[in-house]
């Protein structure tokens, strides 16, 4: 017994539906098939660059750490690698030179951080110092990229911690930011 799959009634009925329908329905039928058609094959290949993305930014993360401390090989032990970090950082004594820094870069790429706050901490068992730096700033949000590459290539030691931002229109180009940063040195060098 042999059966054929015909596909005639089908193809019948979907002319008679498309020809009866409103556009909006038309519409509606196109964007369904667009929206499965890019579940069945978008969604897949963006999981993949995702997954792949994860898995480069973890070993670039590494590498650094590595070359950070001198370390490509297992050559150094960890406290060799923690004296060539403590040599590479600024010394607490040039803080207002790494003040000055900053600020500087923030008014080259147009910033006024509104009531920019330090808190001093001092490790009790590194021989470190860390300075916590809260910076306010409304601005937009290229600039804002561009002071934090800046203000991290210039200045040794520094972190960005946070990056809040904030738009009470989107109509507007300004942003409200919080910017927090971690500067570490070496104390009493």
């Amino acid at each position: 017994m042999k059966t054929e799959l015909d596909l005639a009634p089908a193809l019948e009925r979907l002319k008679f539906t498309l020809a009866t329908a409103s556009w909006p329905g038309i519409v509606g039928c196109v964007l369904l098939l667009a929206g499965v058609t890019v579940e069945l094959l978008v969604v897949p290949q963006e999981q993949a660059v995702v997954a792949g993305n994860k898995e480069a930014a973890e070993r670039s993360h590494q590498d650094y750490l590595h070359a950070a401390a001198g370390d490509r090989n297992g050559q150094f032990g960890e406290a060799e690698a923690l004296a060539r970090f403590r040599k590479w950082l600024t010394s607490d004594k040039d803080a207002d030179r790494i003040f000055e820094t900053i600020q500087r870069d923030a008014q080259k790429n147009g910033l006024m951080p509104t009531g920019t706050e330090y808190k001093w901490q001092r490790q009790s068992d590194g021989g470190l110092a860390e300075v916590r730096i809260v910076m306010p700033v409304r601005a937009a949000y290229a600039p804002l990229r561009a002071f934090v590459k800046d203000v991290l290539t210039d200045v040794p030691g520094l972190a960005l911690d946070q990056f809040d931002l904030r738009r009470d229109n989107i109509g507007t180009a300004a942003v409200d930011a919080r910017l927090r940063f971690s500067l570490y040195l070496k104390v009493g060098t």
